[in-house]
């Protein structure tokens, strides 16, 4: 462990928590208790206690947690793309390896201090892939949508001696809120005669079954937001890797999220992830700040027919997809090729240019796609070695 390491943790938590990459939404999990809060999670052996029982000081140790993430919060926050998972994760560490299915891009945030708690306010777009069947329709679609969130939490911090990790919980109070508001159409199609003609009924009385769905698209999307934000937040960092990890929900004590990338000694990455991708859709990394030296892709194709992937400035996409929520029809911005795999099964290794600007990594199926790709994904310092970086897939190569 390098010398610099303690000094650079508090921040490094601090700002971690919703900076650092590979934190998808996942359903949490307490210590054997769903949703459990971290109040409620036994110390292992060693662990040090910070919570509402905890010695005189304990108070203390949460203000200052507060007082220290205000200003810093939301300034990691904006701009960043947090993974949305798809229906049927698992729960708790083993949650950090289930594949993304979409994104919520985080415009606005405005984060300040109410007493001894964090009081946050977010909102922004974003995608995410939709594949359900109910009374004869069927919605199989990317649906894109607009959403809210707003919070007060109390933060709590623990350490276990054993596993060598630190931890910092934020627990939301009772007064969580959300919203999500679908954009564009949700079209949902009969799946045989019969529904087709209630279908026709819905419509001649004023309420298309695609109308309907919207509405409860909105409605099951508020209500999982809400139901997720209140389970709280983790973040962890292990003193023997110097690695950090993000994710929705109350883990125990000295527990890690399990990544796609399992831990390898001297690597410490800045996202571990793994991605479903839809044929038409894309998905989107980062942002990658510039300037921190050569940075390496790991990419490996477990599912699909081939998937690209491409690094551009967030300023670049950013426009694309403000003109295509208003209605536009333009092709993705074309970014600089990073690497490209045609096969499941395959792996590669690749530099990742340096822009110049916040960069954005664009993960798209194969024009000719017409199966999902699912992929694991790894950003780490590194350089890549020339017969290595000459062993990857050419771009544009079939």
């Amino acid at each position: 462990m390098g010398t610099t390491t303690r000094p650079r943790l508090w921040a490094g938590l601090l700002l971690g928590l919703w900076g650092c990459g590979g934190g998808a939404i996942e359903e949490p999990v307490g210590a054997g208790t769903p949703g459990a809060a971290p109040s409620a999670i036994a110390p292992s052996s060693g662990g040090a206690a910070v919570g509402p029982d905890a010695p005189s000081g304990g108070d203390d140790v949460r203000a200052l947690l507060v007082d220290a993430v205000a200003p810093h919060l939301c300034e990691a926050m904006r701009g960043s793309f947090i993974g949305l998972p798809g229906e049927g994760g698992s729960a708790g560490v083993a949650a950090g390896s289930d594949p993304t299915a979409g994104r919520w891009w985080i415009r606005t945030c405005e984060s300040r201090v109410d007493g001894d708690r964090l009081s946050l306010s977010i909102t922004g777009t974003g995608w995410t892939w939709v594949d359900r069947e109910s009374m004869g329709f069927r919605i199989r679609q990317y649906l894109r949508f607009d959403a809210r969130a707003a919070f007060t939490a109390a933060m709590d911090v623990g350490y276990d001696r054993s596993s060598r990790v630190a931890t910092v919980w934020m627990r939301p109070g009772p007064d969580v809120t959300a919203a999500v508001e679908p954009r564009g159409l949700v079209r949902a199609e009969a799946t045989n005669v019969v529904s087709g003609i209630l279908g026709g009924l819905l419509a001649l009385g004023g309420a298309s079954p695609s109308e309907r769905a919207q509405q409860q698209v909105a409605d099951e999307g508020s209500a999982t937001l809400r139901a997720r934000f209140a389970t709280g937040f983790t973040v962890t960092f292990s003193m023997a890797s110097e690695q950090m990890d993000f994710m929705v929900g109350a883990l125990g004590r000295g527990e890690v999220p399990v990544r796609p990338y399992p831990p390898e000694a001297g690597v410490v990455w800045s996202i571990n992830q793994r991605l479903s991708v839809w044929p038409g859709g894309l998905d989107v990394l980062g942002p990658l700040a510039d300037g921190r030296g050569p940075q390496a892709l790991d990419l490996g194709l477990e599912e699909g027919e081939g998937v690209v992937v491409d690094a551009l400035c967030a300023d670049t996409f950013g426009r694309y997809y403000d003109q295509s929520l208003q209605g536009g029809t333009a092709a993705p911005p074309v970014g600089v090729r990073v690497t490209e795999l045609a096969a499941a099964g395959q792996s590669t290794r690749a530099q990742l240019p340096s822009l110049g600007c916040p960069t954005l990594l664009l993960v798209t199926p194969r024009p000719s796609a017409v199966l999902p790709v699912r992929l694991r994904v790894r950003v780490a310092p590194g350089t890549v070695a020339r017969a290595e970086a000459a062993s990857a897939p050419r771009a544009g190569a079939s």
